[in-house]
């Protein structure tokens, strides 16, 4: 079983237009343990080129319910903004605890 969400806004903010895009694939191989992959995509100003400031997100990662009630989530996200940025290029592995009641 899959499931698909996608979703672009068009932003316009101080006559400055900006694009983000979000789409989503969320696969269970297995009965309580969700695969998801995902990504994000900014583009903070429309008249810069993409490859000057255009910064893409891509994840990837696992989410096994423990109990009815209680979900762990794990993932690693490549981070690749424009050479220049260090700090935001660096990728991430982070967790989430979500508890249903």
């Amino acid at each position: 079983m899959f499931t698909f969400l996608g979703e672009q806004d068009w932003i316009l903010k101080d006559s400055v237009h900006s694009v983000a895009d979000y789409m989503e694939l969320d696969l269970l191989p297995v009965q309580g343990c969700n695969v998801k992959f995902a990504m994000e995509y900014y583009w903070p100003d429309t008249r810069i080129a993409k490859t000057q400031n255009g910064q893409l997100r891509q994840i990837i990662g696992v989410e096994p319910f423990l109990t009815s009630f209680l979900q762990l989530g794990l993932y690693y996200r490549k981070n690749d903004w424009i050479p220049g940025a260090l700090a935001e290029n660096q990728d991430e592995i982070y967790g989430r605890l979500h508890v249903f009641f």
